[in-house]
């Protein structure tokens, strides 16, 4: 579906509406046209332009296009982790972060680099054969965080074919979006959907991220729980989740969102709960695993004020919205 279809979808909704608040679906359909389809279409536009950049690298490699490559890789993380605050419909369907983000197992990508005896690596070996945890910005991270020597033959050819199968399964999200069921199945539940993903999402960030790796309640630090590659991104990634995170409940301009279908005194705490989670996470320096331990009250801080966020998503708009809580198809998994 064009940008015009989705355009009369809103329309539609709008014209069952009528009273001074927003209905449901006026909502829903402007979240999906505002907020989601640009999203995706972001992210789109940043993983092609991560592709191209490791295709230029590989032909011809120098300092200048690395460090190309390098701010490609952290502009198409930025976009796809700003998405996280929308994962409904079809990246769940498809279980996307499989192929585009899933925390990387090191060793066995350099076992297949280092096997020259080994199958050619190409996008459809990437795609097919190897492990969630041996593909997309993971590991295009992982290599783009050496030099240029490094990234030689098999090498090279792992990180434009990581890089391309991660753009494509992005295209293919953005291909549903931009059909009217995708849409009309938002419209339809979407309001559970959404606000369940957000506290699945802070609450991710807290209990299994920042959480252990404070070595809160009484548990032995583990930096290992902080996703975060060598080009060290992890602050960077926490901002793109919140930003994702106000463009659902505020609205692209600010004024709308799932904010919306709420009283003035709940939508004002939540958007007080989203500014302080933005503004104590804006101190907290890179890289995040060195923050954690140089800097441990600054993260506490950031950690603290997205509890108290998850807190308001998950009394006060689950109860004035009438959400059933229920558990994420990503519950258990290690996806980062």
């Amino acid at each position: 579906m064009c940008a015009s279809a989705l355009a009369a979808l809103v329309l539609v909704a709008t014209a069952c509406g009528g009273s001074e608040r927003p209905s449901r679906p006026e909502t829903l359909s402007a979240i999906a046209a505002e907020v989601i389809v640009p999203g995706y279409g972001e992210a789109a536009t940043e993983f092609g332009d991560l592709a191209q950049a490791a295709r230029r690298l590989c032909a011809s490699p120098d300092e200048a296009l690395l460090a190309e490559a390098r701010q490609a890789l952290a502009d198409a993380r930025r976009a796809w982790k700003s998405t996280e605050a929308f994962w409904v419909g079809p990246v769940m369907d498809r279980r996307s972060w499989a192929l585009i983000d899933w925390p990387v197992n090191e060793d066995e990508v350099r076992r297949l680099i280092d096997d020259e005896s080994g199958p050619v690596i190409d996008a459809a070996y990437v795609a097919r054969f190897v492990g969630a945890d041996q593909r997309g910005l993971g590991t295009a991270e992982l290599l783009l965080g050496g030099d240029l020597e490094s990234l030689g033959g098999r090498a090279c050819d792992y990180l434009r074919s990581a890089a391309e199968v991660a753009a494509g399964e992005i295209e293919e999200v953005l291909a549903l979006w931009n059909q009217s069921e995708t849409v009309e199945d938002l419209v339809e539940d979407g309001v559970d959907d959404l606000v369940n993903d957000a506290i699945f999402l802070t609450r991710r960030v807290s209990d299994m991220e920042l959480g252990p790796a404070l070595g809160a309640a009484g548990r032995n630090a583990d930096l290992e729980r902080i996703v975060e590659g060598p080009l060290g991104l992890g602050v960077e990634d926490g901002s793109a989740r919140l930003s994702g995170l106000r463009a659902v409940f505020v609205g692209a301009d600010g004024s709308g969102g799932l904010s919306s279908l709420l009283d003035d005194e709940t939508a004002e705490r939540l958007s007080t709960g989203l500014a302080a989670a933005e503004a104590a996470w804006e101190v907290v320096p890179t890289p995040l695993r060195t923050a954690v331990t140089a800097q441990p009250e600054l993260v506490v801080q950031a950690r603290d004020a997205i509890i108290t966020l998850e807190r308001v998503i998950a009394t006060d708009v689950v109860s004035q919205l009438g959400v059933a809580v229920g558990f994420s198809d990503l519950d258990g998994d290690s996806s980062g």
